[in-house]
């Protein structure tokens, strides 16, 4: 994923598998598994935007 420095809203919808992942307004969309490999990868993508 690119870093982006425009402000986002990010979304997270949560299911038992796996983790639906949407940033505004870049109208970014991707999936990560629900648990703890999930959830580091989640953190290192969110790492590199600017969040509102």
């Amino acid at each position: 994923m690119k870093i982006i420095l425009e402000p986002q809203w990010v979304g997270i919808d949560v299911s038992q598998a796996k983790l639906d992942i949407a940033l505004r307004p870049a109208d970014s969309t991707w999936q990560v598994s629900n648990d703890e490999s999930g959830w580091h990868e989640l953190l290192s993508q969110l790492s590199a935007v600017v969040i509102s």
